[in-house]
């Protein structure tokens, strides 16, 4: 309807990868006709991923979104989330399932997740850590037993742009951090 109204309408990938960053830079240089501005800001980019683990490191990270009105939901593979945990080089304790799943007690202690992530926001919405705790299941498994969380800005993760670099580090010094409890 507004191509139809004669607004220019610009496509950016909904990619969920680290390699789609600098490609979406750059679409969105173009169609500001700053494509000189936006091809230095996407080799930066490609620089700073260059420069991210490559090493696999094995770790179950479980990704928890909680919205308000919503039952939380665990991330599986064809997500946003299972593309960063894996962009971290760790393993998304979820990958055997598609998409985002509502949480069991069965299938997070089959998960046996290391490290629980969960978005700022979402923690919030569950009432705080402890409740978190108190999900299905989550208190039986590794990551619930040590209380290993890593509680993160959900876009920055997720939304595969500017910051995702730093939040998948952010993610994997969390990881790394598990071998030294």
């Amino acid at each position: 309807q507004i191509a139809r109204a004669g607004v220019r309408v610009v496509t950016v990938s909904g990619d969920s990868s680290l390699q789609a960053i600098p490609q979406k830079i750059i679409t969105v240089g173009q169609a500001l006709q700053r494509e000189s501005e936006a091809q230095a800001l996407a080799q930066q980019m490609t620089q700073q991923i260059r420069q991210l683990p490559q090493q696999p490191l094995p770790v179950k990270v479980l990704y928890i979104m909680a919205n308000s009105g919503m039952k939380s939901m665990a991330a599986g593979n064809q997500t946003a989330a299972d593309g960063a945990i894996r962009s971290a080089g760790l393993e998304n304790a979820m990958g055997s399932v598609p998409h985002y799943q509502a949480l069991s007690q069965e299938g997070v202690i089959a998960a046996a997740p290391d490290l629980v992530v969960i978005g700022e926001d979402g923690l919030k919405t569950l009432g705080g850590e402890a409740q978190l705790w108190q999900l299905p299941g989550l208190a039986l498994t590794p990551a619930g037993q040590q209380h290993r969380l890593l509680v993160i800005d959900t876009m920055a993760l997720l939304g595969f742009g500017l910051d995702t670099p730093r939040a998948i580090v952010k993610l994997r010094q969390a990881a790394e951090s598990l071998n030294h409890d």
